[in-house]
């Protein structure tokens, strides 16, 4: 890839991908793609070869780049319950920088809007939820470590969480107080605690 072809990719793709996680898919056209990112159809179709190109590029940014810091406190071999209040940290922190409503998670917005119709951005979605399952589900076995927990029983729960994470990140675009998300994320971890305690 030649260097002005890579700035132009590093300079396009974040403001495509606020785009898409205010809009999604079907919400955006290549109008509005032109008009948001400043750069020309002939650009975009360059780079991406079409709007869908551009979305999926997107949503492998959104994975690999704006949750690396976040999933990474997840991923951390030894990881705890700790690291899930970290991960919840993070995101409240990412949103007093913001103005509700807020604009939700890219990957729980893509499952409500478009990946039940595209089999390409519903393998994406998936790749993630497998990646982000299997780190709570190695939390899990850490906070249970001298108990015989049946893996399958410890994945069930891994599933429950990660849907409950999806749950809040998509209220959090009906509030308009920061505080209610707090309130929600405290109980969550209070519960979480005692189930992993009785489990």
């Amino acid at each position: 890839m030649s260097i002005e072809k890579s700035k132009t990719r590093a300079d396009l793709l974040p403001k495509a991908f606020m785009h898409f996680l205010e809009f999604g898919f079907y919400g955006t056209s290549m109008d509005d793609l032109v008009k948001t990112t400043g750069y020309s159809r002939s650009s975009i179709y360059y780079e991406y070869k079409s709007k869908k190109g551009l979305f999926e590029a997107s949503l492998l940014f959104f994975n690999d780049v704006f949750l690396k810091e976040p999933v990474g406190y997840l991923e951390e071999p030894d990881a705890t319950l700790d690291n899930l209040q970290q991960y919840f940290d993070w995101l409240l922190d990412k949103l007093r920088t913001q103005t509700p409503p807020y604009k939700g998670c890219f990957i729980a917005n893509t499952m409500n809007e478009s990946s039940p119709h595209d089999k390409d951005f519903r393998d994406i979605v998936n790749a993630f939820n497998d990646r982000l399952s299997s780190a709570l589900c190695q939390i899990l076995c850490n906070e249970t470590k001298d108990r015989k927990i049946p893996r399958k029983k410890l994945k069930a729960m891994a599933r429950y969480l990660m849907t409950s994470i999806y749950g809040i990140w998509t209220f959090s675009r009906s509030v308009s107080d920061i505080k209610d998300l707090e309130d929600i994320i405290t109980a969550f971890m209070s519960n979480i605690k005692v189930m992993v305690r009785e489990i």
